[in-house]
């Protein structure tokens, strides 16, 4: 018995190239402060499948295929040009003038290809300024300027635009425009806001980021809770989720809404965002996999919930982890809620020892899935502390779907009603598709089912190797849970 569907619709997920642009331009010998830039050319993009496209097909399906930073900029373009040659929005003629004459060509050439090699369609970074823009022209001044690049993307099939840095990174006014202009030319095309900002919390105003981010997030698609820093991706993304769902802005110009955490999955599945995968990590194609079954969810679509206590995560840095970080010799802290929920009610959570995991659930407002991820903590001096706890959760509906990631010493789901005698317990690892019985594994008494965590590194974790993944075990138990009355 297989629960997992073998294809996905539409997430609001995709496969990005930022970091395989470093990994092609090392493998072919691109030098140079433009390397990065210089790697994105047709016959990279769309030639040898492990370049770019490591994710295998099956996997594709529901995802946009996202050409990053420098897809539109002239050959041999380095961060420090003094022309500021961003915001095109063409394939540069140059490196792309195989696929054809006009901008219009070349991009539904490559929406073309993205959907050959199994995408939903092509998205693309957008920097927030004019081409060869030498001084600072305002958002009106702009709008006719973007218009015909909206309609450019529109008439070339393209999905998805991810608005980042650029001249005009953090101001609201020209965002909006922006978002203002697809709308009305570009209707198919759903846009991504973030701006830049320092990856650790005490590095930042946190009051200017919160208001800021409150402010785009109404008008956003999708907006994107990056840039983090290990070891506290994790903590940081949450506390960022938190400041927007716990007072938020309503929406407007009809935006969905949604978030994305780029990288970490397992918050992802837990709190039902989107994905912005650059790494061949095997919790993401798990996660895909999940979101088949529970896909993303907008903020308006369920209400969200957070526990009074909150977790403060810590860790001393010996030294800058890169040079434009300074906080070598500084112990950092980042905090967010214990336990948040979305469409559903909090879990109790009882720790083993004196450390509580962050505990995110959620119900998913489409298919009514749930979703339970325990997440790591910095726990000085250990960082990516796995924390184990007994948790117990609260569900109605008890032929619900259940993913469960990460670390539990047990889990206990109380239903609604009393569970019927004779009642089959499956669990199935997201990477297998094949669900186990384990009926004989688990307890039950009364509306009570609980499952050991022993059981659930056995199913998730033990006795697994993803045959893609050269025998690398899974790192967190990552399982779908089900239940079938006789």
């Amino acid at each position: 018995m297989n629960y997992i569907p073998t294809t996905a619709a539409e997430t609001g997920s995709y496969l990005c190239t930022w970091d395989r642009q470093s990994f092609v331009a090392g493998k072919y010998g691109i030098q140079g402060a433009a390397s990065q830039r210089d790697a994105l050319i047709p016959e990279y993009l769309f030639g040898d499948e492990q370049d770019y496209h490591w994710l295998p097909r099956e996997f594709r399906s529901g995802l946009y295929f996202l050409l990053d930073d420098g897809w539109d900029t002239p050959p041999h373009t380095a961060n420090n040009s003094s022309v500021r040659p961003f915001g095109a929005v063409d394939p540069d003629p140059v490196r792309f003038g195989s696929l054809g004459k006009t901008p219009e060509e070349r991009l539904s050439a490559l929406n073309r290809l993205a959907r050959e090699w199994g995408y939903i369609g092509l998205g693309l970074w957008i920097s927030p300024q004019m081409y060869m823009e030498d001084r600072r022209v305002g958002a009106e001044e702009a709008r006719d300027y973007w218009k015909e690049r909206a309609i450019r993307c529109q008439q070339a099939g393209v999905r998805y635009w991810k608005v980042d840095w650029g001249a005009h990174d953090h101001e609201v006014d020209y965002r909006r425009m922006l978002t203002e202009v697809v709308r009305e030319y570009a209707p198919d095309i759903a846009v991504e806001h973030t701006y830049v900002q320092m990856p650790l919390t005490d590095l930042i105003n946190r009051e200017n980021r919160q208001r800021e981010s409150r402010e785009v997030f109404a008008f956003s698609d999708f907006f994107r809770t990056y840039d983090v820093m290990w070891p506290f991706a994790d903590s940081t993304t949450l506390a960022r989720i938190h400041e927007l769902l716990s007072d938020p802005l309503p929406f407007e110009l009809g935006a969905k809404g949604m978030l994305s955490t780029e990288e970490q999955q397992f918050i992802a599945a837990g709190l039902g965002c989107a994905i912005g995968i650059m790494n061949p990590a095997v919790e993401t194609r798990a996660v895909l996999r999940w979101q088949r079954l529970a896909p993303p969810f907008s903020a308006s679509e369920s209400n969200y919930v957070f526990s009074e206590e909150v977790l403060t995560d810590c860790y001393d840095y010996p030294k800058n982890p890169v040079r434009w970080v300074p906080v070598g010799g500084r112990v950092i802290r980042e905090t967010a809620p214990a336990v948040m929920a979305r469409g559903c009610t909090l879990p109790t959570v009882n720790p083993v020892g004196k450390e509580k995991p962050y505990v995110l659930v959620s119900r998913n407002p489409h298919t009514g899935a749930y979703a339970i991820a325990s997440i790591r903590r910095n726990i000085v001096p250990n960082p990516m502390t796995v924390v184990p706890a007994d948790v117990t959760w609260e569900l109605e509906n008890m032929d619900a779907f259940v993913g469960v990631f990460g670390y539990f010493e047990s889990l206990t789901l109380v239903y609604s009603q009393e569970i019927p005698s004779g009642c089959r317990v499956f669990a199935q690892n997201l990477m297998d598709d094949e669900a186990q019985d384990i009926t004989g594994q688990v307890q039950t008494e009364g509306n009570r089912l609980t499952i050991p965590g022993r059981t659930l590194m056995q199913t998730g974790v033990c006795n697994y190797a993803y045959r893609d993944m050269r025998g690398r075990k899974m790192s967190d138990p990552m399982l779908l849970i089900r239940m079938e009355q006789q």
